[in-house]
């Protein structure tokens, strides 16, 4: 398990079968992965600590799954108003959780995770280092922008009609002078 920068673990389950059972596969061929969130204090040696000078802090999560190809996530996006975090995994993985928040607006916990491979552009072979993503942004359409490192490119996933975590992406072209 890794933690991709998100500290230790322990929580409740967040989707698939129950702890200790194999998950099941879905319809699309991939295996459905068991998730989880740990709620994290500011400050591990003073745990009610929720200020840093004016600044309060209103929570934070570990994320952890089962899927040893998670890797670390990079390129958080939070939209729907806060309720839905999107994230890409370094080994190429859709990380996205429904957030969840206590009566006074701090973030608690999370449900509903879901993780699936990327779909690749036309022309890339799965070895190597091409789905190392780095960063997404929404299209406003429903879809992404995902930016990768070490082989450098910005792939666009448009929406098909359920999920951008479906579309087969189109890669777009970056400018003449840099290589």
């Amino acid at each position: 398990r890794k933690a991709g920068g998100f500290g230790r673990w322990t929580g409740d389950w967040l989707s698939g079968a129950g702890a200790g059972t194999r998950p099941r596969q879905l319809a699309d061929g991939t295996a459905e992965s068991q998730m989880r969130a740990t709620g994290l204090p500011l400050n591990r040696d003073e745990a009610l600590q929720d200020r840093v000078g004016r600044l309060r802090y209103r929570g934070g999560l570990g994320l952890e799954s089962t899927n040893m190809r998670c890797g670390g996530l990079s390129g958080l996006e939070i939209s729907g108003g806060g309720k839905k975090l999107v994230a890409m995994g370094d080994n190429g993985r859709w990380v996205s959780v429904m957030l969840q928040y206590d009566k006074n607006g701090d973030l608690i916990g999370a449900t509903d995770g879901i993780m699936k491979p990327i779909k690749r552009a036309e022309g890339y072979d799965w070895p190597g280092n091409w789905r190392d993503a780095e960063s997404i942004a929404p299209d406003g359409n429903g879809g992404y922008f995902v930016a990768f490192e070490r082989q450098h490119r910005i792939w666009h996933y448009r929406t098909p009609p359920k999920d951008p975590f479906n579309s087969v992406p189109i890669e777009l072209p970056g400018p003449e002078d840099v290589s």
